[in-house]
């Protein structure tokens, strides 16, 4: 997904509009008594440390 906004800026009429993106991702097992604001704690630590190592990556957090 990253990479595909990268590669395919939008189009505007005053010219191309490049985009950068910052993605964090997050898994868990509900089996190990998590729930889904842990998931959510994790998927947030992973973009914000996306942002932190330079923008426009992605980065991955177990809750």
């Amino acid at each position: 997904m990253r990479a595909s906004l990268v590669e395919h800026p939008l189009q505007l009429r005053e010219g191309p509009l490049a985009l950068t993106v910052s993605i964090g991702v997050a898994g868990f097992d509900p089996g190990d008594g998590q729930d889904g604001s842990e998931l959510y704690r994790a998927a947030d630590r992973a973009m914000y440390r996306a942002k932190g190592d330079g923008r426009n990556r992605v980065r991955v957090d177990g809750a």
